[in-house]
């Protein structure tokens, strides 16, 4: 049969665009769809950073990290947006608790892998000065746990979606936005969009992110939540002194990154609390589906108001002199959590030749420069079998062990809709 493509990949974010240029190695035709030209306002990576890390308490997931890592720091077309940082991380006080656990099993997994980074242990708030001078004036705890990775990077993400785009784009992918890029359904090999075109193809590669449910039936594959994001704007002295700080990480405070070299914002990242949305089940009639409510599409939605005194309760810890600033661009970013915290890469079992690829419970960026190169080893049917039973549909999928949140600590989740609006 005659297809109009051999590839359509449906969402341009992380894994659509990374797997959009691994498949221009081959000799075929490629569609890719989004409503929002790149970096697509549907996409968790249309932000300013992300972290580069290869920390992890599986080994699995360590060796992917180091090995994207080494795309970052040698790949011209990453290392562009790509900054070696560092990384200030506060770890809770509680050596049992699961965030504690978690960053030791990262340690010893780097150290069993033969990785060695730059870092050192930090057990005193008047000696974080000596390290980060900007941040020596803190008002943290005189006795904390800390690690201070030289080695950590900062991905500019949104930029870094547009590069890889470019790649794609002059390799021949045919890339559709707005009304054409649209999907509202997908079937056997075949997909329409909202201006009512149909296009086909051999494959169709979902790869949508925390939307991915709203186009194709997940079977609770992923649970979809929304993390508060803000920022601060700096003005050109504050840039001055701050624009070389590393990335500061608390599971308990929160984090922030160095500001931004455009605009000279700091984005900050809310951990105490986040947030759901229901819809009803597209797929399902009489359920509700948890689906992302994106800031785009309901901008009113924003951080809870009693938990603004978080973001100044960090500030004030880390740096005191930034802690009153106003908030600015207010923002919800969707995630697509596993059960696991692996990636769901698989065959959608519901169709003939649909390929999901989604899951990336808050972690995946850094895997930009590889994730398509596994994903066109599962088309393809070369996928390591180890990776191909992690990636894989689980049958009943259960969230109540909490493995996919060890990293996390407990907090409060909000529906988007009943947050008070501003």
């Amino acid at each position: 049969m005659d297809y109009d493509y051999d590839f359509i990949i449906v969402g341009c974010g992380v894994f659509g665009l990374s797997t959009a240029l691994e498949l221009t190695k081959t000799n075929c035709k490629i569609l890719a769809l989004d409503a929002y030209p790149v970096p697509s306002e549907y996409s968790a990576a249309n932000d300013f950073n992300k972290i580069i890390r290869i920390e992890y308490s599986d080994e699995v997931s360590a060796k992917l990290a180091v090995e994207a890592l080494q795309y970052w720091e040698n790949d011209p077309l990453y290392t562009k947006n790509y900054r070696k940082t560092g990384r200030l991380t506060l770890t809770p006080g509680d050596p049992t608790s699961d965030r504690s656990e978690y960053e030791r099993k990262s340690f010893e997994i780097l150290s069993k892998l033969g990785v060695n980074q730059k870092m050192v242990k930090i057990n005193k708030a008047s000696d974080v000065g000596k390290y980060i001078k900007e941040f020596a004036n803190n008002n943290l705890p005189q006795d904390i746990i800390s690690t201070y990775n030289y080695e950590c990077g900062t991905g500019l993400s949104g930029k870094a979606l547009v590069s890889v785009y470019e790649a794609a784009k002059a390799k021949g992918v045919n890339f559709k936005f707005g009304d054409d890029g649209r999907v509202t359904s997908v079937g056997d090999n075949h997909i329409r969009v909202k201006s009512g075109k149909k296009f086909s193809a051999g494959k169709v590669i979902v790869t949508a992110g925390a939307g991915t449910g709203l186009i194709v039936p997940l079977d609770n594959q992923t649970k979809v939540f929304g993390t508060f994001v803000t920022h601060i704007q700096l003005n050109d002295e504050e840039y001055e002194r701050y624009k070389n700080i590393p990335i500061f990480f608390s599971a308990q405070y929160g984090y922030f990154f160095p500001p931004d070299e455009d605009l000279h914002q700091i984005k900050i990242g809310v951990t105490t609390c986040d947030a759901y949305g229901e819809i009803n089940h597209p797929f399902e009639a009489g359920k509700t589906l948890r689906a992302p409510r994106y800031s785009v599409d309901h901008p009113e939605e924003v951080l809870p108001e009693k938990h603004y005194k978080d973001i100044k309760t960090l500030l004030h810890l880390v740096v005191p002199d930034l802690a009153n600033h106003k908030l600015v661009g207010n923002k919800t970013c969707w995630i697509a959590d596993s059960c696991d915290s692996y990636f769901l890469i698989d065959n959608c079992p519901y169709y003939k030749d649909v390929l999901v690829a989604t899951g990336d419970s808050s972690h995946s960026f850094k895997f930009l420069p590889t994730i398509g190169k596994y994903i066109t080893q599962k088309l393809n049917g070369s996928l390591d079998k180890k990776l191909d039973s992690l990636w894989s549909w689980k049958v009943n999928p259960s969230f109540a062990s909490g493995k996919n949140a060890k990293s996390r600590l407990p907090r409060p989740h909000y529906n988007t809709e009943l947050i008070p609006k501003l």
